[in-house]
């Protein structure tokens, strides 16, 4: 059979004159770079001949040779299930399972392949290495994607990590441990449905891996599914051991269900507190005071995130202030990314040290041996947090920021850095034995903005009708805020409310959100934004009007934008109020519900500020309903904002600065 005088036509000759041009212009376009445009040319040829098994093969050779095994063998398979009697599919399958350390089934193919007859027209498609098992024998090794992926996850090359960790699990589907961190490059990408699924697999896979619980409660709470989200996280916290990435992982998840309270979250944080300090029993510091080494206060500053991400767009500029000899700044990176941010910050400290990959207890002794007074934690939950070094105490104070949305749950944490519209929410959370170092003005400042139009006048006066804004993400979109909007709605003839940011919104959470409107009674008046360039359509049943997340023409579309509660937001508060736009906000008894109350208190707008539901409503009616308030309360934003100290981020790092000194001269006293 396997004689080349007796060869089997596996393609007859009209039809393979169709299909060869569209094989030989995928593999042109491959051998020029272009492999999306090589991918769709396989897909057209699939989609013209969906049961010739040569359009598979050829995808099959082109994901090979752009390094996904885990694809190269699914479509390698498919060919050989539509045609198993084709030597050279069988053969490819066997060098590529083998060089991926699939060994058993790279000999069983290779085996196989002895039976089989040779195509009598792909020899010239196919690179010989792939048909060298022998050469794929002496190569073979376990794959490397999912280590690739965790180095491209800590450089913060997150679309990057994702495909790694995608082919990863092609290959290998049951590695829990990839699939743990594709979850997690998800929920940083906002493919929350996409983490869900991976992190169920995972569990099936390893049922007492604690860390995808808790990263599976981080992906439900951001789908809106809090109920789930609760009884998951509160298992990873239980099971926990004393893990702290498990306990900041789940812990985090708790902070963001809207419906759990405050107490409850005090508890489960003692409680994971008092097991880790059994584990760990770390030594309290004991130091001479008065000594000419304590003499200058040291201040340090430790993460994982000293580059452009969430946490550092609110942290760089404190390290725009002048170094002073009067005091010491270190800071201490926990990542293997560097960028101009990282440039800029380093060069605010008069010491660095890159930290990457040192275990906590080292880094610990490492940071008591340098005597900080204050340590701040500035890290983010996109990675490895090192969590435990401050549980481990290595400094006199230990100051939490931004690592938890309530950041005083962290184990060690000795004193909560807050603001004068925060300091209500974080004083009611504090643990015994921490207290609060309050600044004034608010945590969260923006630079000024360009590009948002400062000049617009309220469309009320054009339109007629009040139109409300909104920013659409789970879980700050909470059912009491969509009853609380349905009274305000609904107390104004023609009012709307245009939902934006919906891009990043799953279905699921859209029909979610449609759901709370509708029991609020005003969802034919809610739209949601996809699309700048397009005009909002007549036709109520079909309204959706349109832009990318925010984009710089819809705060001219706004007379009133109301925050969402009880988690408030704060990107699309500053853009609103820099641009003019009354906002309405509602402070509520945690950090994570107060920062729209900060950045008001900032922005010199207090009396936006409510204080119940009742409030928020009735504010809100007071405002919209008068359009000449409307227009009056927008010049005069338009005309001071730019000078508030909410966009004057310099004046925070000063005092940012100024109290975590004033802490470490306290300290030595």
């Amino acid at each position: 059979m396997g004689d080349q005088t007796s060869l089997v036509v596996n393609t007859n000759d009209e039809l393979w004159k169709e299909l060869q041009p569209l094989l030989r212009d995928a593999m042109e376009r491959a051998n020029k770079g272009d492999f999306e445009g090589a991918v769709n040319t396989c897909r057209d040829a699939i989609a013209k001949f969906p049961s010739n098994a040569e359009p598979y093969f050829i995808l099959a050779i082109l994901t090979m040779n752009f390094g996904d095994e885990g694809q190269a063998i699914k479509m390698a398979e498919v060919a050989h299930k539509i045609d198993p009697d084709t030597r050279e599919y069988v053969q490819v399958l066997a060098t590529v399972s083998t060089r991926a350390g699939r060994l058993a089934d790279g000999v069983y193919y290779a085996k196989i392949a002895q039976a089989c007859e040779p195509h009598l027209y792909l020899g010239t498609f196919i690179p010989v290495n792939l048909l060298d098992f022998g050469a794929a024998l002496q190569s073979a090794r376990p794959s490397m994607h999912g280590i690739e992926g965790q180095r491209l996850f800590n450089e913060a090359s997150y679309d990057a990590a994702f495909r790694e960790f995608n082919a990863e699990i092609r290959l290998n589907p049951e590695n829990a441990t990839t699939l743990v961190w594709l979850a997690r490059t998800a929920i940083v990408l906002g493919h929350f449905t996409q983490a869900m699924g991976a992190l169920q697999a995972a569990i099936r896979v390893e049922p007492d891996n604690m860390m995808a619980h808790a990263q599976l409660a981080r992906a439900l709470v951001r789908l809106g599914r809090s109920s789930e989200a609760i009884a998951v996280a509160d298992g990873a916290v239980d099971q926990s051991a004393g893990d702290c990435e498990v306990y900041l992982a789940a812990m985090e998840a708790l902070q963001l269900c809207p419906n759990i309270g405050s107490d409850a979250l005090l508890e489960r944080a003692s409680a994971f507190q008092k097991i880790f300090y059994q584990e760990y029993e770390p030594e309290e510091i004991v130091r001479d005071r008065g000594t000419p080494s304590s003499g200058v206060p040291h201040i340090g500053f430790i993460s994982n995130a000293f580059y452009r991400s969430p946490a550092m767009q609110l942290v760089a500029g404190w390290f725009a202030v002048p170094l002073s000899k009067v005091y010491k700044i270190s800071g201490y990176q926990q990542s293997a990314c560097s960028d101009t941010m990282t440039t800029n910050i380093r060069s605010g400290c008069d010491e660095w040290r890159d930290i990457y990959g040192i275990d906590p207890f080292t880094l610990s002794l490492t940071l008591r041996a340098e005597e900080i007074d204050v340590l701040v934690d500035v890290s983010h939950l996109d990675g490895e947090t090192g969590g435990a070094i401050i549980g481990l105490q290595p400094s006199l104070a230990r100051v939490g920021f931004c690592a938890l949305p309530e950041p005083g749950l962290a184990p060690g944490i000795t004193h909560v850095l807050s603001d004068e519209g925060l300091a209500k929410g974080d004083r009611a959370m504090l643990m015994d034995g921490q207290s609060l170092i309050e600044i004034k003005g608010t945590l969260f400042p923006h630079k000024p903005i360009t590009g948002l139009a400062q000049d617009s006048s309220a469309p009320v006066a054009s339109t007629g009708r009040v139109t409300f804004g909104a920013f659409a993400s789970l879980p700050a979109i909470s059912p009491e805020w969509a009853l609380a909007v349905g009274r305000i709605i609904r107390g104004l003839p023609d009012a709307e409310l245009v939902l934006f940011g919906v891009d990043d919104l799953s279905e699921y959470a859209r029909s979610m959100i449609r759901e709370y409107f509708m029991n609020a009674g005003v969802v034919e008046r809610v739209l949601f934004a996809k699309n700048a360039q397009s005009d909002v359509v007549d036709d109520a049943s079909s309204r959706e009007h349109l832009s990318t997340k925010l984009p710089p023409s819809c705060w001219s579309e706004i007379d009133l934008f109301l925050d969402t509660f009880p988690l408030t937001g704060r990107k699309e508060l500053c853009e609103a109020l820099w641009s003019g736009v009354p906002v309405v906000s509602l402070q509520g008894n945690r950090r994570s519900e107060s920062v729209g109350a900060s950045i008001l208190t900032a922005a010199g707008r207090t009396n936006w500020i409510a204080q119940s539901a009742n409030e928020y409503v009735s504010k809100a009616l007071e405002i919209a309903s008068d359009p000449d308030r409307l227009q009056s309360e927008r010049t005069d934003l338009q005309n001071v904002i730019a000078t508030s100290s909410l966009f004057e981020p310099t004046k925070t790092a000063v005092a940012v600065r100024a109290a975590l000194v004033d802490l470490a001269r306290k300290l030595k006293a």
